[in-house]
Formats: C-alpha cells, structure tokens, sequence
C-alpha cells in the first residue's frame, strides 16, 4: 500500500477539515497496523495532519507515541485545550491515572469553543470521573456545550 493510498484509508480530508476514520483502523490486521503506526509516526510533523496522527496512533494504542505526548504536555507554548487532549490520549493508550486527572481539571481553564472538543475526545474513557465531569457542563448557559455534554453521557450509557 502506497502513502497515498494508507493515508486515504486513515484520514478523510477535504480543503476545509479532516480527520481520523476511525472505522478503518479498526478494521486493519496487525500487518496493516504496524504498516500504518510507521507511517503515522512520520506524519506527526505534518502541519494539517499531525495532530490527527496522534489521534490514529491512539486508535492504535501504540505506545512509541508516548514519548512525542508527554514532552509536548510539557511545552509551554502547548494551549490547555490540546494538553487536555494529549492527556486524555495518553490515558487511553496506558492508562496513566495522574494524565486522566489532568485531562479532567483542565476543563474548567477552556474556552467555551474548546469545551466542546474537549469533551468529545474525553467521552470515549468510560470511567465514572469523566461521566462526573462532563455531567457538570450538562445545565451550562452555553447551549452547545449543554447540547453536547448530555450527548456525550447518553453515548456513555449506563455502566
């Protein structure tokens, strides 16, 4: 498979927006896998697609990203709202408690814009700390992140 060809298979891009086809990740063999970690790891410099990578690379649970997340966790020029999310990727490829916590506290630092994401990349950690947290946006007078917040715990469901 050329490049070109995994990184049509990994990312839906258009000249507005991307982002990771989570479906056909799951899909790959461990073969494809390992094909498509290698190639992801190049793409973490990419301009438009890098942070994307990083999210594959989660899909994958691969731990040679964790490196890469935790020193850009600790940049400075790094905004809450993307530490927020690295966090919440590290936490889901090894499970590390202290980036879960920081994750969830960094919420409250969020613009109201970022909010939302936030949230959404936070859902997928089935775990009673992120229903709490993200059950404290489900009355805010923003009706965005209302809307989303009680979406987000509805596709949490019961656990």
């Amino acid at each position: 498979m050329t490049n070109d060809e995994l990184k049509d298979r990994i990312f839906y891009v258009d000249y507005r927006e991307a982002w990771v086809r989570e479906d056909e990740l799951l899909k790959m063999t461990d073969d494809e896998k390992h094909v498509a970690e290698e190639f992801l790891m190049q793409m973490l410099d990419d301009r438009r697609l890098g942070f994307f990578s990083l999210e594959a690379l989660t899909f994958l649970e691969t731990p040679k990203v964790l490196p890469i997340l935790y020193a850009r966790m600790g940049e400075d020029n790094v905004r809450d709202f993307l530490k927020s999310v690295m966090a919440s990727f590290i936490y889901r490829i090894n499970g590390d408690e202290e980036m879960l916590a920081s994750a969830i506290n960094k919420l409250s630092s969020l613009k109201k814009p970022d909010i939302v994401s936030a949230l959404g990349y936070l859902y997928r950690i089935n775990r009673i700390e992120v229903k709490n947290a993200i059950a404290e946006f489900v009355d805010d007078p923003e009706h965005s992140i209302r809307y989303n917040a009680k979406r987000y715990l509805d596709l949490m469901g019961n656990f």
